[in-house]
């Protein structure tokens, strides 16, 4: 999306999926591994199974492995990956020629760039826009997601 008012100009790019499944496999050490007994996540002890919330979207919390928690793949893990981002949002300024004078400039335009601003996404892991592998198409291991970035520029023409 590119927009321009008088010598202001405002471009955005936004990108997104939709209908992408991830494997959530960062949640399957925090909700369901044995060996972090003490270290359990929010879901873990707040959404599990238990005989008073039969409807717990993760399976009973137990300190062994066996068939309910980690000893085979669980659904739960799976999630709607869809996302929608702003990956760019450019704002600039053109100083017109009366502006400039007789500096020798023909163009100066001023502008600040923002990357990767926000995503809109229920999927609960670290970041939805992940690169698998060969091996891990679709499992996300917790992968470090984009970081923001703020730019401030200048274009001049001669």
């Amino acid at each position: 999306m590119n927009l321009q008012y008088l010598n202001f100009d405002l471009g955005a790019f936004f990108y997104g999926v939709a209908g992408k499944d991830v494997v959530n496999y960062t949640g399957w050490w925090t909700d369901y591994y044995s060996s972090f007994q003490g270290a359990k996540s929010k879901s873990a002890l707040a959404d599990a199974w238990t005989t008073t919330n039969k409807n717990g979207r993760l399976p009973i919390v137990e300190n062994s492995s066996n068939f309910s928690n980690q000893a085979v793949f669980n659904s739960s893990l799976l999630e709607n990956g869809s996302y929608l981002r702003l990956k760019t949002l450019i704002l600039g300024y053109t100083l017109d020629k009366k502006a400039l004078g007789r500096t020798g400039i023909e163009k100066l335009r001023i502008y600040v760039q923002a990357a990767n601003l926000f995503t809109v996404t229920e999927y609960r892991g670290l970041y939805p826009e992940f690169i698998g592998g060969d091996t891990a198409f679709g499992i996300d291991y917790g992968n470090y997601p984009n970081q923001k970035q703020f730019l401030i520029g200048v274009n001049v023409g001669f």
